[in-house]
């Protein structure tokens, strides 16, 4: 069902987020509670400060796009005080943790251009095409198919397609 693929899936990108992204990303939360509403599966940096809202989720429908691009418009406005509170290891951890990522004795700002990942098995109706719409016209969106199959002697293979675009 819906609700095994999407926590399973998320376990597996909060466990390993570089295997599943495919850079190296600074875990912020999974889970959060974000100021204003919402809860996105699992909330990141890159090196470079911009905040990486992940979603998972087995179907995507335009309620969930719509969902997606509410996380953005908060990581938009957020900063590092923000990310600071939602931190899985403390507002204490969170400044020595990001320094040691970003190698550097200054944190690194957040930077205003949050970036989307939804990690999906697929996409009803007309929400592929407004994905596409969204990277073509330079939305920093990702769109990560994601399935998950299991053989005969019950184990479980993830199938992901790392050469989809966007």
């Amino acid at each position: 069902g819906a609700d095994l693929y999407e926590k399973e899936i998320e376990d597996l990108v909060w466990g390993d987020l570089e295997a599943f992204t495919g850079e190296a990303l600074f875990p912020v939360a999974r889970q959060p509670v974000l100021n204003g509403g919402g809860r996105p599966d699992v909330v990141a940096l890159d090196e470079s400060g911009r905040v990486v809202v992940i979603e998972v989720k087995r179907d995507v429908d335009r309620s969930q796009l719509a969902q997606c691009l509410e996380y953005a418009g908060w990581a938009r406005t957020t900063n590092l005080d923000e990310i600071a509170g939602l931190y899985h290891r403390g507002p204490s951890g969170f400044f020595t943790d990001w320094q040691d990522f970003t190698e550097s004795t200054t944190p690194v700002v957040i930077n205003n251009q949050p970036r989307i990942m939804l990690v999906a098995r697929d996409f009803q109706g007309r929400t592929r095409s407004a994905f596409e719409f969204l990277h073509e016209n330079g939305v920093p969106v990702t769109v990560l198919p994601v399935s998950i199959y299991e053989d005969d002697q019950g184990r479980r293979f993830l199938d992901i397609d790392a050469d989809h675009d966007p």
